[in-house]
């Protein structure tokens, strides 16, 4: 029964994703394409070809990615699928899997509470798909399989020993699979379940905690290290209401697609189809000591996730829980609440007292919803060319002399165009998003009416009522790559793999925008297209060219200073220069300004939708992307400095962040900036030979000869878990130029090894 019941969740989250597992397309998702999947190839070819996966080179200037939230590296799981699959085959079957799981634990716990096989099939169907629309984050969703399994095992707590080792395993897997945020909001869930079943399974949970912590400690440390390093501190509450419920949210709940890139948008998605949420109602009415607590839970979550919530206040207050955003991820918690009472409503519908009252409120607000959607698209339909007219003069007399007038009327034109047409598409009956919703909607008014007469209906048919709801509403909800413009090598990435050094690119969402989405409107594969092309941040990491630059949560806040003054889309803190409101020629010219510092941190190439004036870099290739065929610029700077060089002259200061950040801007091209307490007293002397022996992921091996004692500057980016060590002998490792490593080699010939080491970060604790 138990493996049946798997199957029947593998066929409903496997038939939405057809497109996925039939390897033609992949997940258009912006986080996903920039962030995930990049991280994921270089993961996927570091276990195939045997090399260290914990020290990417390529992103930052060398960054430990094992330790952020791009997929849990080190899962069990992950490390199997990804060491003999092709990345995306693996990506996809990892989400297939887990989605599976998360609905199959569901039912097994509905089971463990006493329901029978519809109601846990119903429960589990609204679990999984109310988190359909982040299924595409493959951090998240190996968090998906951990909460029921979690309450399964706090409910078996109450009379069995073998659940608390058991529990420990799974929260240790937790750690080295899922996204942080994920992981906090499991390990509080499970905490209000461990208090509602008594003070024995509390004590069984704080030991899981332990045994999970302690499996966990590579992990759970690493995060720590680099989180105190980087710009990701604690938020405040006004910060970190961006994504919260709002009233503009309320439509979704019957209209799920009616998200608008011009609307605040909520991060969670709370559309789970009119039956189920009818019957989430219903849940509220019985009369059950657990169906109690999962009232509770399901109102607790909901008000976490509403935008300026007092709860919410009182949780960023917390530590931890201070560095989390998006209050409404809670409906993560709340929708697994959902899921157990809309089961347990389902399981006593024969004996619940329906309040004829619920009943005619969720019938009415069906209708109005329906009638108004249907009144939008017929006049959408008839009037929509007069209504864009009247919009575009509207903005001209209102809004225009509020801009900065940067860009010309036409371009904000084009921008009142498009949030018309996203619109109009929204409500379109072409569109089968809307089509299929409208429909379901239509469907399900006339079934609660039916619930509500008393009409005896099979539970089968309104779980399969719900199940046609979700594959047929959900089928379309994300937008999908094919797979060959995915694998398009760009001109730009073949250009730049013959040429050593690391590039950037001058800001690349600024051109996206201005060049590509204002006059074209958003497409999938142009985005990606140029994106590609101008090489945004670590899609470098696709075609193994390596960058300063980089999208991630955890980006150290060294790196993103420095980031933010070369225009960088993605920098976490700093004066952005993306951001200044200027003409793009203007932000060009305060770029090119910063040539001594490029030369300094070894920018080789630049790559520009904008062509560079004056001679200073040498243009190496003029392309276009996109069938619009925007010029992609290429450029050259000579003058950089390799991965591995001698420093010529140098000046010496104590370790100080926020010094050496103001002091490397000013220093003479030849100059490099040596951060030390003691400081070793020589000048450094030139070197004879520098020669590279051996390079991979995580570390370099090179023999110097000097005369006199060298500073051997190492350009990968400076953080806890490096050693380094002169002919076999540890030396000290010193940052240089505010980000890179670089140590002291003695006159004479020697052998010089830099290492990143896991275990090398651990000891650091010690």
């Amino acid at each position: 029964m138990r493996l049946k019941v798997f199957l029947v969740f593998i066929v409903a989250v496997a038939l939405p994703l057809l497109p996925q597992i039939s390897g033609r397309f992949t997940f258009a998702n912006g986080d996903v394409l920039n962030l995930h999947l990049p991280t994921l190839q270089f993961y996927a070819d570091s276990l195939k070809a045997g090399q260290s996966f914990f020290w990417n080179p390529y992103t930052l200037g060398g960054f430990p990615s094992f330790a952020s939230t791009a997929g849990g590296l080190l899962s069990p799981l992950n490390l199997a699928l990804f060491s003999f699959l092709p990345m995306l085959n693996a990506h996809i079957l990892a989400i297939v899997f887990n989605l599976a799981l998360a609905g199959f634990f569901t039912a097994i716990f509905l089971k463990r509470l006493g329901l029978s096989f519809w109601p846990q099939i119903f429960g589990g169907m609204i679990f999984v798909f109310s988190q359909w629309f982040i299924v595409s984050d493959l951090g998240i969703v190996n968090s998906f399989p951990v909460l029921p399994l979690l309450f399964i095992v706090l409910w078996e707590a109450q009379n069995k020993k073998l659940p608390v080792v058991l529990g420990g395993l799974l929260l240790g897997f937790m750690w080295f699979a899922a996204h942080y945020n994920w992981i906090f909001m499991i390990l509080a869930s499970g905490m209000a379940f461990a208090l509602y079943l008594g003070p024995k399974v509390v004590g069984k949970y704080l030991l899981m905690n332990l045994i999970g912590g302690v499996i966990a400690i590579p992990q759970i440390y690493s995060a720590f290290i680099y989180s105190q390093l980087s710009a990701r501190t604690a938020v405040s509450f006004l910060e970190a209401q961006g994504g919260g419920l709002a009233v503009f949210d309320l439509p979704k709940l019957f209209l799920p697609f009616l998200r608008f890139s011009f609307l605040s948008n909520a991060e969670a998605l709370i559309y789970i189809g009119l039956v189920p949420l009818c019957f989430l109602a219903l849940g509220f009415f019985v009369k059950n000591k657990a169906a109690n607590f999962f009232k509770i839970l399901f109102v607790l979550s909901l008000i976490l996730s509403v935008k300026y919530s007092p709860l919410f206040w009182i949780l960023n207050k917390l530590p931890v829980f201070e560095n989390f955003r998006g209050p409404s991820r809670w409906m993560f918690v709340g929708f697994f609440a959902a899921s157990v009472l809309a089961a347990y409503s389902l399981e006593e519908l024969p004996k619940l007292e329906i309040k004829s009252w619920l009943g005619r409120i969720f019938y009415w607000v069906g209708v109005s919803v329906l009638t108004l959607a249907l009144l939008i698209s017929m006049v959408i339909g008839l009037f929509g060319q007069r209504l864009q007219a009247w919009l575009i003069v509207f903005f001209d007399v209102n809004f225009y002399a509020r801009t900065s007038q940067i860009l010309p009327a036409q371009h904000y034109h084009q921008v009142v165009r498009n949030m018309f047409e996203e619109v109009r598409s929204a409500f379109a009956m072409s569109n089968l998003k809307f089509l299929f919703s409208a429909l379901f909607l239509f469907l399900g008014i006339l079934v609660i009416k039916a619930v509500f007469n008393k009409k005896e209906i099979k539970p089968k048919y309104l779980v399969l009522f719900s199940i046609a709801n979700f594959l047929l509403v959900f089928g379309f909800y994300h937008a999908n790559l094919p797979v060959k413009t995915w694998a398009r090598q760009p001109e730009t990435a073949q250009i730049l793999q013959s040429r050593p050094g690391k590039a950037v690119s001058f800001l690349p969402g600024i051109f996206e925008w201005q060049k590509l989405s204002v006059p074209y409107g958003y497409n999938p594969e142009e985005t990606f297209y140029f994106q590609s092309e101008i090489l945004a941040p670590n899609l470098n990491v696709l075609y193994q060219i390596p960058s300063l630059d980089g999208y991630e949560n955890l980006m150290p806040r060294r790196s993103a200073r420095i980031l933010s003054l070369l225009g960088s889309d993605r920098a976490t803190t700093g004066e952005k220069l993306s951001e200044f409101s200027i003409p793009s020629e203007e932000k060009l010219n305060i770029f090119l300004q910063k040539k001594t510092l490029l030369d300094k941190l070894g920018i080789r190439t630049v790559i520009s939708a904008l062509p560079f004036p004056g001679d200073e870099f040498s243009k190496i290739s003029e392309h276009t992307a996109t069938t619009h065929a925007i010029p992609i610029y290429v450029y050259e700077n000579s003058d950089a400095r390799p991965v591995l060089y001698a420093a010529e002259k140098i000046v010496k200061i104590s370790p100080d962040e926020t010094a050496a950040f103001s002091l490397i801007q000013t220093l003479a091209a030849d100059t490099d900036l040596l951060e030390c307490d003691p400081c070793p007293g020589f000048s450094p002397s030139p070197v004879q030979d520098l020669k590279v022996l051996a390079k991979t992921n995580d570390s370099i091996q090179f023999q110097v000869q000097s005369q006199g004692d060298a500073l051997i500057v190492f350009g990968q980016t400076n953080l806890p878990g490096w050693q380094a060590a002169v002919d076999g002998v540890r030396t000290e490792i010193f940052t240089v130029n505010s980000l890179y490593m670089g140590v002291v080699a003695p006159a004479g010939q020697h052998i010089v090894e830099f290492k990143y080491r896991l275990l090398q970060l651990l000891k650091r604790g010690n």
